[in-house]
């Protein structure tokens, strides 16, 4: 019976990656993915048969998630092909923000307009 199951969720990629990492080195099929309405990196469990086997390197991993076991099993990791498309960083500016912001709009033309008095002025 193969199905996917939630084993547990982190709150950092490299963590979820490195646990999928270890799960996989030892024969268990797991893969991880990121779900921004939890705001978590979620490792699944890709064959509900090995969950036992599953739980106990799991327990073993957030035991000590440190290990020199676990450090070498990332150095020899594959690496990352693919980034997934993250919102992480400063938003795009566009004209619909400043619309549905009065306040900063006001604001933004009221420095223009001082701006350009100074500029004729001087």
């Amino acid at each position: 019976m193969t199905s996917t199951i939630k084993l547990v969720a982190f709150d950092q990629e490299g963590a979820a990656r490195l646990l999928v990492e270890y799960l996989n080195s030892e024969n268990i099929p797991a893969h991880f993915a990121y779900h921004p309405d939890e705001f978590a990196y979620q490792v699944l469990l890709d064959d509900l048969s090995m969950l036992e086997q599953a739980k106990q390197c799991c327990q073993e991993f957030l035991a000590n998630p440190n290990s020199a076991k676990f450090r070498d099993l990332a150095w020899g990791a594959e690496p990352v092909i693919q980034m997934q498309n993250s919102s992480l960083g400063l938003p795009k500016f566009n004209l619909h923000s400043l619309a549905t912001a009065p306040i900063t709009w006001l604001i933004l033309v009221c420095c223009l307009v001082v701006y350009l008095i100074n500029l004729s002025s001087g």
